[in-house]
């Protein structure tokens, strides 16, 4: 009998809880359980409210999310899911909300774009891009005419579309422009690099497209002028790119070919500034800067051959010095007469005084003089037998004159052997008259001519070598 009241209060309890349908939560589980639980019960109130204001005519999709969001919080808090109720009810009132600011914001959606095609009409981009601003125009309208019909929903997907057409205005307006502007450019550059000469068929082609995006232009066909001008800019960029390929490849040539002639040893420096000028060249070409490529190549083979005709020259001229050797002139033969003593008539002889012969000395340029040789004549004495022998000829010694290398590289137009001349000694005749001045006197008058003959023979010889060096 005593069990009978415990049974009957945990049934009660059981049953209480059952109907409540709250479940057993632990200590670390109550708080966020009521947080949640209060969440739910306040987008229920904010869906209400929404209902209340006729949500449910003008944003009926927004408040269908909204009840929907609800259910899902109420089934996670029943599984103790508490996370995942309290963020479905945070959604709820989200959209339930939005759902009541639905007219406010489609309304202010509409004045800002309708703001946007005011300011496109004062640019004239209406004049520029007329069909992209119409389309802006008459969406514009037709949101202003689902917000009366509270179609908040139409009215923002017009306002859109409004907002998409003016943007597409703007840009057809400044692309338009852009291929324009670009297109007149290429237009510029290719006639710079000749290609009306160069390729005359592609050329025809890219002015027959400029005339017709000119044409397309002023008729405010944007999208055919865009098209047209595009189309002249690839037609000309090719061949500029070819042509500029060209110059290069000429460029390159024209360098190996001054390397080949020798401009590495004789034209060093101009050699450098056509390697440097190459590379300019190479990288304004990868660059698409047709008009810089196209000068440096120039520049290339201007210099290039300049090295190359320098370094022709500096071959030519060291072969000369290579090959050419020095010599010295023949020395004119020296024709010494013969001078014959003849038998004077036996007379007493009479002392002869010393006559001493010095030659003038010549003025030579670059050359050292020579001194002239002194001819000593000595008196004879008595002798007192009356024989008389005849003088040998006089020889002179023959003398060549050699100029060395070394001595052409280090002294040009000095010479520095100096003549060795023989001195001619009269001797006395064993004579029993009278010594015999005339043969002496002829004798040396003909030593001093042929001297002086040798040193002009000599001077001759050395202003010779002077001038081929």
């Amino acid at each position: 009998m005593t069990k009978m009241p415990v049974f009957l209060a945990l049934f009660i309890a059981l049953s209480f809880f059952g109907c409540s349908g709250r479940p057993v939560l632990t200590s670390e589980e109550e708080v966020p359980y009521n947080e949640s639980e209060a969440l739910i019960k306040q987008a229920g109130a904010d869906l209400d409210t929404a209902k209340q204001a006729g949500a449910e005519v003008f944003a009926k999709d927004t408040l269908g999310k909204a009840g929907l969001a609800l259910e899902d919080a109420k089934n996670a808090l029943k599984i103790k899911e508490i996370s995942k109720a309290k963020d479905n009810a945070l959604k709820s009132s989200a959209e339930s909300k939005k759902a009541i600011t639905y007219p406010q914001t489609t309304e202010n959606s509409i004045i800002e774009t309708e703001k946007y095609v005011k300011a496109a009409k004062e640019a004239k981009i209406d004049e520029e891009s007329p069909v992209a601003y119409k389309e802006a125009v008459d969406q514009i309208e037709a949101a202003k005419q689902a917000y009366n019909f509270y179609d908040f929903s139409g009215a923002n997907l017009c306002v859109l579309k409004a907002a998409n057409a003016i943007k597409k205005a703007n840009e057809e307006s400044i692309g338009v422009k852009n291929a324009v502007k670009v297109m007149e450019a290429d237009m510029s550059i290719a006639k710079e690099l000749k290609i009306d000469t160069i390729s005359p068929d592609a050329y025809k082609n890219a002015v027959e497209s400029y005339d017709f995006s000119k044409t397309s232009l002023l008729a405010r066909n944007n999208s055919a002028a865009i098209e047209s001008a595009q189309k002249v800019s690839a037609i000309l960029n090719a061949e500029m790119k070819k042509t500029t390929i060209l110059f290069v490849e000429q460029a390159k040539s024209d360098l190996n070919t001054a390397k080949e002639a020798g401009a590495s040893e004789f034209s060093v420096e101009q050699l450098a500034l056509a390697e440097d000028a190459l590379v300019s060249a190479n990288s304004a070409a990868e660059k698409n800067d047709y008009i810089n490529a196209k000068n440096f190549a120039e520049k290339v083979s201007i210099i290039s051959k300049e090295a190359e005709t320098k370094a022709k020259a500096g071959k030519e001229t060291k072969v000369v010095v290579t090959n050419v050797e020095v010599k010295p002139p023949k020395p004119a033969p020296v024709v010494v007469e013969e001078v014959k003593i003849q038998k004077p008539a036996p007379v007493k002889p009479t002392p002869v005084p010393v006559a001493k012969v010095v030659n003038p000395k010549p003025v030579v340029p670059a050359v050292k003089p020579i001194p002239a040789p002194v001819v000593k004549v000595t008196p004879s004495k008595p002798v007192p037998a009356p024989k008389v022998e005849a003088t040998k000829p006089v020889s002179i010694p023959k003398k060549e004159t050699t100029v060395t290398k070394a001595e052409k590289k280090a002294e040009v137009g000095e010479s520095k052997n100096k003549a060795v001349l023989p001195v001619a000694e009269v001797k006395k005749a064993k004579t029993s008259g009278t010594f015999p001045v005339v043969p002496v006197a002829i004798a040396v008058f003909s030593v001093i001519v042929a001297l002086f003959i040798i040193r002009q023979i000599r001077k001759k010889a050395t202003q010779t070598v002077t001038q081929e060096v």
